[in-house]
């Protein structure tokens, strides 16, 4: 889990209960192209999954295909995106994290 926050780790529990660990295990071998905002494609995967375990194995395929399409499915595609995170993960200096 070194590479998923604290507050995406969060959201995973809360998408996805029970099987959490294993997603949250999922996220942090993901490894996506380039120099991108990792969490920002976390959360990506969360929010397109959606609390299914089936949508999460495509939408991390489509994170490593092409992250930028995730991410404008997710609606973080923005120049806001970091605002983005904080409504949907919490802020980061919350006890989430």
């Amino acid at each position: 889990m070194e590479n998923v926050t604290r507050r995406v780790a969060a959201r995973a529990v809360q998408d996805f209960d029970s099987a959490a660990p294993e997603v949250i295990a999922r996220l942090g071998l993901l490894n996506p192209p380039l120099q991108v905002d990792l969490e920002r494609v976390h959360a990506a995967v969360l929010i397109t999954a959606n609390g299914r375990m089936d949508w999460l194995e495509d939408a991390m395929s489509l994170a490593l295909l092409d992250w930028r399409d995730l991410c404008v499915g997710a609606g973080l595609a923005g120049a806001d995106y970091a605002r983005r995170l904080d409504d949907i993960l919490g802020r980061p200096n919350q006890a989430r994290d």
